[in-house]
């Protein structure tokens, strides 16, 4: 029997959370966010992290993983003059755990952010509750592509509503979006810390 490396089983099964494009968190930006790569844990917790009911849940067993595994991560700056080649600390645990707070606050200003707006256009009429699912499924797609970057998220969402739906309704509902931003200043702190 053929011995298939557990990664390549795990990209593999996920395959389908990129096309119904749920609320999801990929490898790469746990790999970006604990300032390290290539570790079976970061795998593993990344797909735990994806499987929690709450935010509180998901925070916990992301901290429990890194209490449980960090390991330091030390480089030697190429540049260093002669005698300077002391290695240097890349991923401080102090500053990871810091690092994963405010990826958790962003995660969290995500869904309250997008379910606000879809709420919003409801009250407008923008959108009709039969379009609700398809809008917020469009949002997660493009926030897949652009995770930690809400500016990034927001010009691609805005520009992918626009190719569905007419040049209105798309500033419509960015006016909404701004609306929503503005309206809630730790909800706008913790979508801009990103």
């Amino acid at each position: 029997m053929l011995k298939t490396p557990f990664w390549l089983i795990f990209i593999l099964l996920n395959l389908s959370d990129l096309t119904s494009a749920t609320d999801q968190v990929m490898v790469h930006t746990f790999e970006s966010v604990l300032r390290d790569s290539g570790k079976q844990w970061i795998i593993e917790l990344t797909y735990n992290f994806n499987e929690q009911e709450t935010i509180e849940d998901a925070r916990r067993i992301t901290l429990d993983a890194i209490d449980n595994n960090w390991k330091p991560v030390t480089l030697i700056p190429f540049c260093a003059g002669e005698g300077h080649k002391e290695p240097v600390l890349m991923n401080p645990l102090d500053q990871v755990k810091q690092d994963v707070e405010t990826f958790i606050n962003y995660r969290r200003a995500l869904k309250i952010y997008i379910e606000q707006l879809l709420q919003e256009a409801i009250r407008s009429e923008i959108f009709d509750s039969s379009e609700l699912e398809k809008i917020r499924e469009l949002f997660w797609e493009v926030e897949i592509r652009a995770q930690t970057r809400f500016s990034l998220v927001e010009e691609s969402f805005f520009s992918k509503l626009a190719e569905l739906y007419s040049e209105e309704i798309t500033k419509k509902l960015h006016a909404i979006s701004d609306e929503v931003i503005d309206s809630d200043s730790i909800l706008k702190t913790n979508l801009s810390n990103n």
